[in-house]
């Protein structure tokens, strides 16, 4: 089971996944750009078995849309994750 960051930050990346996959349906360019979304999976289920195991590069980039994107999470609970998730790759 994932605590409430790791869900969100999941969610997000999810979301972000899904929003790519229906681009690239739209363009028609799924097969060229296969990779990216296996790497998306990929991710997905490094979030899942551990946050650890997903690159520092894509859990900043995840956080930073998580901000920019997120309406009900204020600059508080924002700043409040990141500490939690730093916490978590600490221990």
């Amino acid at each position: 089971e994932l605590s409430p960051p790791e869900r969100l930050l999941y969610d997000t990346m999810f979301e972000n996944g899904r929003a790519m996959f229906r681009t690239l349906m739209q363009e028609g360019s799924v097969m060229t750009h296969y990779d990216k979304i296996l790497e998306r999976l990929l991710r997905l289920r490094q979030l899942c078995c551990h946050q650890s195991l997903l690159p520092k590069t894509v859990q900043a980039a995840e956080e930073a849309r998580m901000g920019a994107t997120s309406s009900a999470t204020s600059g508080v609970e924002l700043a409040r994750l990141v500490e939690v998730m730093e916490s978590k790759m600490a221990a």
